[in-house]
């Protein structure tokens, strides 16, 4: 029989983090890797650590796609914050759980039954109901409610598409500035409608955005002025759009620095010198990340990876 003792080791934790994490779902997944979140920091007496996907793999008990699923779902809600470098990712737990992005609520409706004579089931196909004898399945007439409902799904973003991670990398800065500001989902879903204009007709990139937005949040004078993402499509006074001004800014300041042609100085190089730096390159990744180097000799011999893996190689 299990018999833990706090003798043994605890995990300190406000009672009130308790109380929220209490009133709110969390899917299953999410839940295990959020408390593993938890064991690895607050357990260690730390507020943010080093963590891996292994690591986490390793406590929970899911595999390494299912963690990396559960670990985009929780960014989504804005229970934890992720930074690090090239090799792992730094992880911590959002203890503010004002700040905390949670799935509006659906109010239950129950269906009315609709009770319909013999009589009015049995309509002449000439009233646009039911369907035609020759198996035409085209909408009838008194069907307007289906187009409806198809028009109503146009334009919602799913949560790894690159519009809702930038819509949420941007609410997670201003609310560092400014930690009472709310964002309902119908705010979440026009500041990603801002960010495909932004990409689609304003021509910028997704690196070019997460640049001006993390500078514009910590410029001494606009990180006041800049509450709500769908600033960078408006304009100012003089007619220009607030993400054309902010990237001339940073072009005036340096900030914004000439893209090096990395492909054409590797075309230049001949083939001893190309398979020299290859050689480093895989000795440096082999003494530094382990798993990046097996991802690497797995996708050089052909063997196919999943989409979390390959992101973890090139990352």
């Amino acid at each position: 029989m299990a018999s833990p003792q706090v003798e043994n080791g605890h995990t300190k934790i406000a009672n009130e983090i308790i109380e929220a994490l209490c009133k709110i779902r969390i899917p299953g997944e999410a839940n295990q890797v959020l408390w593993a979140v938890i064991r690895k920091t607050y357990g260690w007496g730390k507020k943010e650590e080093y963590i891996s996907y292994s690591q986490i793999s390793q406590l929970t008990g899911l595999s390494r796609g299912h963690v990396w699923r559960a670990v985009q779902k929780l960014l989504a809600m804005n229970l934890i914050e992720k930074n690090g470098d090239k090799y792992i990712n730094k992880y911590k737990f959002n203890k503010d759980y004002e700040s905390w992005i949670l799935p509006e609520k659906k109010p239950k409706v129950s269906p009315k039954k609709e009770q319909v004579s013999p009589k009015k089931e049995q309509v002449s196909p000439k009233m646009g109901t039911g369907v035609p004898k020759n198996g035409d399945k085209s909408v009838p007439k008194n069907g307007d409610h289906k187009r409806k409902e198809i028009k109503n799904n146009k334009n919602i973003y799913a949560e790894n598409s690159i519009e809702f991670q930038l819509s949420l990398f941007t609410i997670q800065k201003i609310k560092k500035n400014f930690p009472k500001i709310q964002f309902s989902p119908a705010k979440i879903k026009k500041s990603c409608e801002v960010m495909d204009k932004l990409m689609r007709l304003d021509k910028y990139k997704p690196e070019q955005i997460k640049a001006i937005v993390d500078w514009v949040t910590q410029d001494d004078f606009w990180k006041e002025n800049f509450q709500s993402p769908l600033k960078l499509r408006r304009t100012d006074k003089d007619g220009v759009k607030f993400i054309d001004r902010f990237w001339g800014i940073m072009k005036q300041r340096g900030i914004v620095q000439e893209k090096i042609d990395y492909e054409s100085i590797w075309n230049s190089l001949s083939d001893d010198e190309k398979n020299r730096i290859r050689e480093e390159v895989l000795n440096e990744m082999k003494k530094k990340d382990i798993y990046r180097y097996e991802l690497y000799m797995r996708y050089k011999s052909g063997e196919e990876l999943y989409d979390y893996e390959l992101k973890d190689m090139w990352s």
